[in-house]
């Protein structure tokens, strides 16, 4: 059991409110930072994956960055040489970065549960080529679980039928 993950996977569905209101579970992730980050987000409109990162680890007892900047998970916890699940990828995007937890992969992306994806807290095909940093956090020791493949439509690809 990797318990930010199960955290992570309980806000699926999560959504924006679309227009002048914001969903007050998104903003309530807010409390887990300090300083003036807190000041500072005040709607769901503000890119938010870094926050859901932050706010489903502290909610684990783990630390976080701090950081709304996704590519602060960058340096986070212990690099790891290979995805395992619940793993922190990061990945480079337009205009910024992109965070959340592996769930496994198929040849050209990974599967990645996250925020904001869609305006929504999903799970979404991330490219490959698009990864800059795989992490674990240091407080939990190391992954006992290396790479997941995954078929296409998202089901685990068979190993042994027994």
């Amino acid at each position: 059991m990797i318990p930010w993950l199960e955290i992570a996977r309980r806000y699926l569905g999560t959504k924006e409110i679309p227009g002048s209101k914001s969903n007050p579970i998104i903003l309530q992730w807010i409390t887990r930072f300090r300083g003036w980050v807190r000041s500072f987000y005040t709607s769901d409109d503000i890119p938010w994956c870094a926050l859901f990162v932050g706010g489903v680890l502290s909610e684990a007892g783990l630390s976080h960055t701090n950081s709304l900047a996704a590519k602060s998970y960058e340096t986070y916890g212990i690099a790891l040489t290979e995805p395992s699940l619940g793993c922190i990828m990061v990945f480079t995007r337009n205009g910024g970065g992109h965070v959340g937890f592996y769930l496994g992969e198929r040849a050209d992306a990974y599967r990645i549960l996250g925020g904001n994806q869609s305006d929504a807290v999903t799970e979404t095909w991330i490219s490959k080529a698009r990864l800059t940093a795989t992490r674990w956090p240091a407080e939990w020791g190391l992954p006992l679980t290396g790479r997941i493949a995954l078929a296409n439509n998202g089901q685990p690809v068979s190993t042994r039928e027994a």
